[in-house]
This record gives structure tokens, C-alpha cells and sequence, in this order.
């Protein structure tokens, strides 16, 4: 089982989004997959009621609270036969986001375009580096291209970790699709927006895809 934290100092970046909607992209690619909830605003575990509510029991969604509920939980999502697990956590660098940092095969640390997002990346980079393991900044919310390009390199060079190649767009209709217990890369909808998430999400499972295929053959 391959396991992708998401982690983040500051809050209101993303993570919770990030997490559900890898975890359902990889369900739609053909693997099993689940979301663990260590933030206590336990926003994934509400979005995961809200689907069940409406028919739809996956990817999986648990909860942990503490340590050891959290190595446990990932032992138990092992156990059950999931494939990819993508860690939920909490604003900040406390004992879960590190614990979860450590139990994690690749850390994902989402990042706005925005000045104060990208200054607030220290404590998060510490906590990745800290580690030991594979850390990429993915920018998240993004607008242009050019932008996106140059935020992620304006990262990379203050901070010195790498950033994903590829960006998530800001999109009017991913609210829209929570509300419904879904997300983005299953959204039914004519927007175009919708249609240009969707390759972004493809394109970011594809590369979290090669992430994994690397370290199994190290």
C-alpha cells in the first residue's frame, strides 16, 4: 500500500479536497483506495457521510485521533486491501501531521499562489525534511499557467523541495460537487471548467503513479 500525506502549516490550502479527490481518482483508475481524517475538523468523515447518505460507499474514509489510532489505522487500511491511502491532516506541525509525515511513503504539501501561503511553507519544510521522505510542493487553487510555473519555482528556490510538475486550478464547481459527497473527477457537469479539472487531476494521479512505480523499483 502506498501512502501520500498531505501536509500544511497553514491552513485553508486544500488538503482535505487534495485527499478525497486523489482517493476517488484512484478509485475510478481501478485501485482501491481510502482517506484517512487526522484533522479534527473531521471534514472528510462529514464529506464521506454525505456520500454514503447518497448511495455511493468509496473510496473508503476512517478517522484517528491520537498515535496510536493512527498507525493502527493505516495497518487496518493495509490489512483490508487497499492499494493507495491518502493522509488527511491538520493546519499546523503537531504530533499527528509528524506522526503522519513519518508513517508516509511521499509527502504532498499543497500551496496557494498567494504571498502569505507561500511564506507561511517553513514549518511544513522543516517537518518534511525531518522526515526523511520524498516532499513535493503542489500548487493548489492555482490560476494561469505562467503563474502556477512561477510560483512553483519561486518555491522550490526559497525552500529548496521540489514541486510537482504539474498544477490544480482554482474551479467554481468543486463546492458544488462536496455538497454531494463528491469531487471534481467525478463531477457530472457541462462546464468546461470541469472538464480542464479533471485532466489536472488525471495528470496529477499519473505522476503520483510514477512517484510510486520509482520507489518500488529502488
Amino acid at each position: 500500500m502506498y501512502t501520500v500525506a498531505l501536509l500544511a502549516q497553514k491552513g485553508g490550502v486544500g488538503k482535505t479536497t487534495l485527499a478525497l479527490s486523489l482517493a476517488v481518482q484512484a478509485e475510478l483508475a481501478g485501485k482501491r483506495a481510502g482517506v484517512l481524517d487526522v484533522d479534527p475538523q473531521a471534514s472528510a468523515s462529514g464529506w464521506y457521510l454525505t456520500r454514503k447518505g447518497n448511495g455511493a460507499e468509496t473510496p473508503v474514509v476512517a478517522s484517528a485521533t491520537d498515535l496510536r489510532l493512527l498507525r493502527q489505522a493505516q495497518a487496518d487500511a493495509k490489512d483490508d486491501g487497499l492499494e493507495w491511502l491518502f493522509v488527511d491532516t491538520a493546519a499546523g506541525v503537531s504530533e499527528l501531521p509528524t506522526e503522519a509525515a513519518a508513517l508516509a511513503d511521499l509527502l504532498l504539501i499543497p500551496c496557494l499562489p498567494a504571498i502569505f501561503d507561500m511564506d507561511a511553507m517553513a514549518p511544513t519544510v522543516r517537518l518534511a525534511r525531518q522526515s526523511g521522505k520524498p516532499a513535493y510542493f503542489i500548487v493548489n487553487r492555482g490560476r494561469s499557467k505562467a503563474i502556477n510555473d512561477e510560483c512553483a519555482l519561486a518555491l522550490t528556490s526559497a525552500y529548496g523541495l521540489p514541486a510537482v510538475n504539474t498544477h490544480i486550478s482554482a474551479r467554481l464547481p468543486i463546492p458544488d460537487a462536496a455538497a454531494l459527497g463528491q469531487v471534481l473527477p467525478e463531477f457530472v457537469s457541462k462546464d468546461q471548467s470541469v472538464a480542464k479539472g479533471k485532466e489536472e487531476f488525471v495528470a496529477l494521479w499519473s505522476w503520483l503513479q510514477k512517484q510510486a512505480r520509482g520507489a518500488q523499483a529502488a
